[in-house]
């Protein structure tokens, strides 16, 4: 049996991560203007009724493509156009996996905190090997599984790291913001999303792609994973919140009844 190979070290992946996105800023700025500006024309126009909510609608459809754009425009080094013609091409299938891989995930937190932490970590590629392998369904979650199997702790580990940083930065950069009153704000806050957003996802990529070099048959492959388990846990996932909703219904129920004087229950 060979020896397991080690993934790169978390100073790699970062040093690799930041000169890929120094090399690539401008696109990630510019994939990241049309949500944002979006968004921007929604709130400037909020006194006008229907036209700030075709701005905001139009902003949200906009954003779920965001993700896949950039991604397309890192990998393949695209254009602005060709990357948001991809992510079109994929918008309901994408839309399927993420509610897909949230389900599962909200499946595991209700079986307990570990359980939830562990699905994350096992389907926190999901979206990689959904969209740059045109893996659908329950099948991206099983090939992120397979990448990450025996390399849990490791992939656990930087994904803290790199969010520790990220979320120090934004934090303190935050902080600063709330200080130069709330129209500053909020572009401030806009411009901290279109920096520091894309640098998270190119870092996952970078992870991704060192996965990929230490299991390079996994993409060539389908994994045979059972996926009954998973398919409970994203139906426990959907039911969780209508059985909380009811639980919190009776407590409210029976707290009125409760504060009700007991002749004008009878």
């Amino acid at each position: 049996m060979e020896p397991k190979q080690k993934l790169p070290r978390f100073l790699e992946l970062f040093r690799a991560s930041w000169g890929l996105y120094r090399e690539r800023f401008l696109k990630l700025l510019l994939v990241g203007i049309p949500p944002a500006l979006l968004f921007i024309l929604g709130g400037f126009t909020a006194n006008w009724g229907a036209v700030s909510a075709v701005f905001t609608f139009a902003g949200i459809i906009v954003y779920i493509m965001y993700t896949p754009a950039m991604i397309w425009m890192l990998d393949k080094n695209a254009s602005l156009g060709e990357s948001y013609g991809f992510a079109a091409r994929r918008f309901f299938p994408y839309l399927w996996v993420s509610a897909l891989v949230n389900l599962v995930v909200m499946g595991g937190v209700v079986m307990g905190v570990i359980p939830g932490i562990i699905f994350g970590i096992w389907f926190s590629i999901v979206t990689f090997t959904f969209l740059l392998e045109d893996r659908r369904g329950m099948d991206a979650l099983m090939a992120s599984k397979a990448y990450v199997r025996g390399y849990f702790w490791p992939v656990l580990g930087r994904f803290l790291l790199v969010s520790l940083i990220v979320g120090l930065i934004a934090m303190l950069i935050s902080l600063v913001l709330t200080q130069l009153g709330p129209v500053m704000n909020q572009i401030g806050t806009i411009v901290l999303q279109l920096v520091l957003i894309p640098f998270v996802m190119v870092y996952m990529l970078t992870l991704y792609r060192a996965l990929q070099g230490v299991k390079p048959d996994i993409s060539a492959l389908v994994p045979q994973e059972k996926k009954g388990f998973f398919i409970f846990s994203a139906v426990l996932g959907i039911l969780a919140p209508i059985i909380l909703i009811a639980f919190l219904g009776f407590g409210i129920i029976s707290a009125l009844l409760g504060s009700l004087p007991a002749q004008s229950i009878q």
